[in-house]
């Protein structure tokens, strides 16, 4: 796929409503109100952003897509650091070249991430495959339409690609509890069976975001996916009950799914 209709795609993608993504259930999770202002009647926007999002992103065009990095990006020169004027001034000038500028800090962490990842999962890195391509399918018990966009497809093995302070293993259960990344392997691997047909290997690269820059790869236990898979089937049917009902009111009984995490 040219990279034009690529990044369009992508760019639809995260505008599309219509389908129902992982991190669209959770809001759902944490507040139904909060999921129809949003999602529903589009009256409420998520505008967070922040240095470390943005360093994230980066290190995903470095670490999936390294041709990419190196033909549409470019480091600024050292002699830009900690100057915000020769900076955007250097930034307007190589923007004539069609490519981006990444500060010269920033390019040296991204690179030292981009090593790090290559040495403990360069084999699966390396291999050809769809990065960051957009798939949807029905739900047939709900009715809802999903969507997911898998970091990288390689039948059988998915790949998601995290960015954190400690990529340690006790450290990253600490952050899969708090993001429910069981959640996201659940609604992924569902999604690769629907579209393509077959099981699938959920796989996350971890790679710290300062240095040293370690990284490490990890599979989450079957029992957990197993739990998430339950989850989420709850989720999705308390979901489509407020499509249908028309009812988006956190208030009075919890659904099922919130009740679970009460105990919880």
């Amino acid at each position: 796929m040219p990279r034009e209709e690529e990044g369009l795609a992508i760019t639809q993608y995260h505008a599309d409503h219509t389908a129902v993504s992982k991190s669209m259930l959770t809001v759902f999770k944490h507040s139904r109100r909060e999921y129809f202002e949003r999602f529903v009647a589009k009256t409420k926007t998520d505008q967070r952003k922040t240095n470390e999002m943005a360093l994230g992103t980066l290190a995903h065009v470095a670490i999936l897509e390294p041709d990419r990095w190196a033909s549409e990006y470019v480091v600024a020169p050292a002699w830009t650091r900690g100057h915000k004027k020769l900076f955007e001034d250097y930034a307007v000038e190589v923007a004539n070249t069609g490519k981006t500028v990444v500060a010269f800090d920033d390019h040296r962490a991204i690179e030292s991430m981009a090593e790090s990842a290559t040495r403990i999962a360069g084999n699966l890195l390396a291999m050809s495959g769809d990065v960051e391509t957009p798939i949807r399918w029905l739900d047939d018990e709900t009715g809802l339409m999903l969507k997911a966009l898998p970091d990288k497809w390689l039948a059988p093995v998915m790949l998601d690609l995290k960015t954190t302070h400690d990529p340690s293993g006790s450290q990253f259960w600490w952050t899969v509890k708090k993001f429910d990344y069981a959640m996201q392997d659940a609604h992924y691997s569902d999604g690769a069976k629907r579209v393509h047909g077959s099981d699938c290997s959920f796989h996350f690269i971890v790679v710290q975001n300062k240095k040293p820059f370690a990284a490490a790869m990890y599979m989450l236990p079957e029992d957990v996916r197993e739990d998430a898979r339950r989850r989420r089937r709850k989720l999705l049917m308390d979901l489509a009950d407020c499509y249908v009902s028309g009812i988006w009111d956190d208030r009075g009984a919890p659904c099922a799914a919130q009740q679970e995490d009460a105990v919880w």
